[in-house]
């Protein structure tokens, strides 16, 4: 990862951000307390209780730059208010609580109205009091991709496979995506393997030019079709201008090459950016806001986005360019009028079993594609600034780059299964459960829980004799969720599609809105021929089982338990073991389940199930993971 000199460094770790409108200016005192600085793409933690109600943060931005803030409960019955005021003091931007989740409080996409320091005050509402988190973002309020192209297993990461033609080449080199290319007047570009499609985003890249080639272009693809046949260029040039231009066989000019003084051509490692609003396009370079167009025609309202470099007419040199932390921001599904990545029309199975909730039945899988904010991120910057000017001409002509290179790889389909009545298990209360019952050598609920600490669980259970010696932690994602109303079982992938044999898997799973019986989880060992489930219910059940064409495997779980945590909100640690056929599950440190099921190795993802009233009607459920980790022997 290339760590470039910016105004400011920035780290940070996404959880959970969201889309709400931005109020009007409206005037206030300065706040005068002392403020702890942030900086773009920091998360940070604080508790607010009787003797601290409210907590002041500082951050520095240009004018015209895009910023969104988000602030959710950690802990207690915390509802927070954000208030950002500018370097005079008026108030710029409030936050709006999200009405389906008062816990969680927004600003999103506020603009700066003047270079400065500003300061974001958070409240406590009332006499609520707790833990909170509390992110700043660029652009939109969704951090969706940070890839750095370090080969991380998370999923902010993207995966980029290779391709060349006669004279085009590219491939990761060194943690860099490298682009060459090696004819004359050609643009070439390319895309993630991810099958992902945005529609608003925000969207920036580190860029390297290798040597001193006479002429070059760099910049960006977006919204392109399936297949690479039509889609956007938003792209500098090293004479300092840019342009805005649409494919779809022939070129359509939106934005004609333009100079500006913003744009330095001699800069060879320069940071670039866009931000895109249906058909609004604003493009920033090295910090500045270059200038705005719309796209009357709205050719296109969402699509892939990728990275490109072009050579000009008569060209006999070679251009290789270089991108690194290639990072998105997209408004978030939970907000009204919020505009979602949305998965490809093959990720979407179809047909879940009409059943009335997860204690009575099991349906069909539907893949939903869903994506999850993760994991640490790499330095980066965002540009903003002011405007530039004067008008030329050019015209490129494509290069179109192998289809492969956006050619999906497809995910086995998971199994239809027949639905699955439950039998009641003796004083087990309201629900059923379906056999299986407690095996192995160790019967033990477990002391380390709520460590969260993957080494110190896992050493817990080496010394029951549940798991073997050794074993690595291969994954950790601080949070993760799954947001639908489609009926049964929903899965929303993670590890970027790597198989797991024998783990030991953790996470804190909440139904944040939840109708009832629904269950938020996840599933594991996921292959063409079944997968694995571990799940709490809204209703206070848990389900631990494998699950195939013939339906749930005999030594599966399902029933009530009093360690789960029930109800809309409630928060439960699980802990599953898989070790050869040997399964457990753990629910807040209480072992409720565990049998021998089938020796696999297989993906995994986050898994919502949803159920149907008695008149098939649904409710939205969104599921929230945090905490995830994944330890492989």
């Amino acid at each position: 990862m290339k760590v470039r000199g910016m105004r400011w460094a920035v780290a940070g770790v996404l959880v959970l951000a969201l889309v709400i409108g931005v109020p009007g200016m409206v005037r206030a005192a300065p706040h005068q307390q002392a403020a702890e600085t942030i900086r773009l793409l920091d998360t940070v933690n604080g508790t607010l209780d009787a003797a601290t109600r409210e907590v002041t943060y500082s951050f520095s931005v240009n004018a015209d730059f895009i910023f969104s803030v988000a602030a959710w409960n950690r802990s207690g019955d915390l509802e927070t208010e954000l208030t950002v005021q500018d370097p005079l003091g008026a108030v710029v931007a409030q936050g709006q609580r999200v009405a389906d989740a008062p816990t969680i409080t927004v600003i999103s996409a506020a603009t700066a109205p003047a270079d400065g320091q500003y300061t974001l005050i958070v409240q406590a509402s009332g006499q609520t009091s707790g833990e909170f988190g509390l992110t700043l973002l660029p652009g939109y309020s969704f951090l969706d991709k940070w890839e750095d192209f370090e080969g991380r297993d998370d999923s902010l990461s993207l995966t980029w496979s290779p391709w060349s033609s006669e004279i085009t080449t590219s491939e990761v080199v060194n943690s860099e995506l490298m682009i060459r290319i090696a004819g004359s007047d050609t643009i070439s570009y390319t895309g993630p393997d991810d099958d992902l499609i945005w529609g608003d985003a925000y969207v920036e890249t580190d860029v390297r030019i290798e040597g001193a080639p006479s002429y070059y272009e760099y910049g960006f693809v977006l919204r392109m079709n399936a297949d690479g046949s039509t889609f956007y260029t938003l792209t500098f040039s090293s004479d300092g201008d840019w342009s805005l231009l649409y494919y779809n066989g022939e070129w359509t000019t939106i934005q004609p090459w333009t100079a500006s003084p913003v744009i330095d051509g001699a800069d060879q490692e320069p940071h670039i950016g866009v931000f895109t609003q249906g058909n609004l396009f604003r493009l920033y370079f090295n910090d500045e806001l270059v200038g705005e167009v719309r796209d009357e025609n709205q050719f296109a309202a969402e699509g892939y986005l990728g990275l490109a470099a072009a050579t000009t007419a008569d060209q006999t040199d070679v251009v290789t360019a270089y991108f690194d932390d290639f990072i998105i921001t997209r408004p978030d599904e939970l907000a009204e009028g919020g505009s979602t990545i949305k998965p490809t029309p093959d990720q979407q199975e179809s047909g879940a079993a009409g059943i009335g909730g997860l204690l009575g039945a099991v349906g069909t899988a539907t893949a939903v594609g869903g994506q999850t904010p993760a994991s640490p991120t790499p330095a980066s910057g965002l540009p903003f600034g002011g405007l530039g000017g004067s008008q030329a001409t050019k015209t490129p002509a494509p290069s179109v780059k192998p289809t492969e290179a956006f050619v999906q790889p497809t995910t086995p389909p998971k199994p239809t299964v027949a639905s699955v009545t439950a039998t009641p298990k003796p004083g087990a209360g309201s629900g059923g459960g379906l056999g299986g019952g407690l095996g192995g050598s160790s019967t033990s609920d477990l002391t380390n829980w709520q460590s969260r600490d993957p080494g110190t669980i896992v050493a817990e259970l080496r010394q029951q004799g549940v798991v073997p010696a050794g074993g690595t932690l291969m994954m950790t994602i601080p949070t993760s969720f799954g947001d639908t109303s489609s009926t049964g079982f929903n899965y929303y992938p993670l590890g970027q599609g790597r198989r797991f044999g024998n783990t030991v898997i953790g996470f804190d799973a909440q139904l944040v809105i939840t109708g009832a019986e629904s269950a938020c989880g996840m599933h594991f060992r996921n292959t063409s021929g079944g997968f694995a489930l571990a799940l709490v219910t809204e209703d206070g059940g848990a389900l631990l089982a494998y699950v195939d064409a013939n339906g749930m495997h005999a030594s599966s779980v399902l029933d009530s338990f009093p360690a789960v945590n029930p109800g809309e909100g409630a928060v439960n640690n699980v802990i599953v073991t898989a070790i050869g056929p040997e399964m457990r599950m753990y629910v807040n440190g209480t072992l409720i389940g565990s049998g021998r099921f089938v020796d696999a190795a297989g993906t995994v993802a986050l898994e919502v199930f949803v159920a149907e009233d008695d008149n098939g009607r649904t409710q939205r459920t969104y599921c929230q993971l945090e905490d995830i980790w994944l330890w492989e022997f």
